[in-house]
This record gives C-alpha cells, sequence and structure tokens, in this order.
C-alpha cells in the first residue's frame, strides 16, 4: 500500500495541498474579519469546523491535482482528512515536526516542479537525477510523517485513555469525544510536552 502511494505520480501534489491545508488552518487567526455572528456559530459548532476544514482540504488539493477526476480528489481528500483528525491529536512536538516534514517535502516538490529553469544543470540526464533525488526526499518525508504520526498520535491516545476514560459512559463514547470534540478552552486541554 506504502509502495503504491510513493510511486504514485500524484503523490507530491497531494502533499503539496497537505502543506497548503495546514498553513489555511494555521491561519485561522484571520476569522476575526468575518462577521461576528458567523464566527460565532462556527465557534460553538464542531460539526461546522471539521465540514469546513473537509472542503478546504478537499479544495487544496484539487489546486495541485487538477488532472485527477472528481471522484479520485474526493477519495485522495477524504482520506487526508481522516488522517488530519487522527493525527491532530498529538503533543506539541509531533505535531511540529509533522508540520516541518510537510514543509521540507513541499520544497522539494516546488524544486522539482522548477527543475526545467535550472540553468546550472547541463544535460537531461542530470535533470532526470536532479528530480529523483527530490522525489526519494519527499519519499523519506511522507514515511517520517507516517512514522511520527504514529508514535505521536499512540502516545497521546494512551494519555488521553487513561485520564479521561473513566469519565465518558462507554469505549465508543470515548473514541467520539476524543477524536470529534474540540479542544475546549485553549487553557484547559492544550497540552505541551
Amino acid at each position: 500500500m506504502v509502495a503504491k502511494i510513493l510511486n504514485n505520480d500524484n503523490f507530491p501534489k497531494i502533499n503539496a495541498g497537505l502543506f497548503l491545508f495546514y498553513l489555511a488552518i494555521l491561519g485561522n487567526y484571520t476569522g476575526e474579519l468575518l462577521p461576528n455572528g458567523l464566527v460565532t456559530f462556527i465557534e460553538k459548532n464542531r460539526f461546522v469546523q471539521l465540514v469546513i476544514s473537509f472542503f478546504l482540504l478537499l479544495f487544496t488539493v484539487n489546486l495541485y491535482t487538477s488532472n485527477l477526476g472528481f471522484i479520485e480528489i474526493f477519495k485522495y481528500s477524504l482520506a487526508l482528512w481522516i488522517w488530519y483528525i487522527l493525527t491532530s491529536k498529538q503533543y506539541l512536538s509531533t505535531s511540529l515536526i509533522i508540520i516541518a516534514l510537510l514543509l521540507l517535502s513541499f520544497v522539494a516538490y516546488n524544486l522539482s516542479e522548477n527543475i526545467d529553469n535550472e540553468k546550472n544543470m547541463k544535460s537531461k540526464q542530470e535533470k532526470i537525477a536532479q528530480l529523483e533525488k527530490y522525489k526519494k526526499f519527499q519519499n523519506v518525508c511522507f514515511i517520517g510523517i507516517i512514522v511520527v504520526s504514529i508514535i505521536g498520535g499512540g502516545k497521546y491516545y494512551l494519555d488521553h485513555y487513561r485520564q479521561y476514560r473513566k469519565s465518558n459512559k462507554n469505549y465508543l463514547e470515548f473514541i467520539i469525544n476524543y477524536l470529534f470534540k474540540g479542544r475546549g478552552k485553549r487553557s484547559e486541554l492544550h497540552y505541551i510536552d
């Protein structure tokens, strides 16, 4: 499965879309520019926040993969959105590592897209070799993101399971609250490791 993803020519473009998605989420501090009623509605409705995040991701993936059909873009976006929901449950250190790996992969993608403009490469073989290096680097970043996501997400989950499991009626309620509830007040549930 991972090999299929890594050999997919659209993977770097999807990764670039995912990085743009992270930038958009990190830029949520511009929300105060929206009408107050709309901001209040979005802040108080977690379902609306999740729907907005999905469509934002769908839009950004579509920007970078316009050669795919809408159904395929929708499937990629849904898979990335589920991955995002799972990886949004991380400590600060692993979140920063994931964002840094996405940034590095995004830079490698953009460098590879502009390789035809490189004046210091003399032959087509040099360009092909450089493209392969960028692709391998992006693959390493992707594998790093997966590993960090699993380790960081697992640790965060276990810590929260130990702390909050008994405050829920059953395991299903715990999972739903864990995955889909917001952070609450920043000072209450925001942990720094």
